[in-house]
């Protein structure tokens, strides 16, 4: 009789030692969950991310990964494809078209022209016309210049530095 009433402390004292143990789990699971979001799954990003970014729409968005990223590393049918985007490949967009920031915005072809500056009518002209002839050899060529309203502030960069 005595021996079965220890088995059954000795029980009960085990179970709680697994109660307290799953307890303990259980609430070390939450914390690391709160504290480490990003341990458990990799962050994506949608492409109304890069709209909401650079302030253009989807179809400017489109044309500039088509024409200003390399293909090799990133085929424009596989981004075309994807409704989301890993942390690595909105990274590398952003590297290719510049990161949108006061000091380099995104651009239109007056603003890369006028350089913030006023112009007379003959100046602006004949700024304007220098670099339609030849926006920059290395970058884009006079039909991507011409497809192109906006430009991203890497290529909007360069095409300053044309004008000036």
């Amino acid at each position: 009789m005595e021996n079965e009433k220890q088995d059954k402390k000795q029980n009960n004292i085990n179970w709680g030692f697994i109660a307290v143990g799953l307890f303990i789990i259980t609430l070390l699971s939450i914390l690391f969950r709160k504290f480490f979001p990003k341990h458990l799954k990799p962050q994506t990003y949608s492409k109304s991310d890069l709209v909401e970014l650079y302030g253009v729409d989807i179809k400017t968005i489109n044309k500039w990964v088509e024409v200003f990223c390399d293909q090799n590393k990133l085929p424009y049918a596989d981004y075309k494809r994807k409704r989301k985007l890993s942390e690595e490949i909105y990274n590398y967009i952003i590297e290719c078209l510049g990161l949108p920031t006061d000091e380099t915005p995104v651009m239109s072809k007056f603003q890369i022209i006028t350089n913030g500056e006023d112009m007379l009518g003959d100046e602006y002209r004949g700024a304007r016309n220098s670099l339609k002839l030849e926006p920059h050899s290395d970058t884009i060529n006079r039909n991507v210049y011409a497809m192109f309203n906006l430009f991203p502030p890497k290529i909007a960069q360069l095409l300053q530095k044309k004008v000036a």
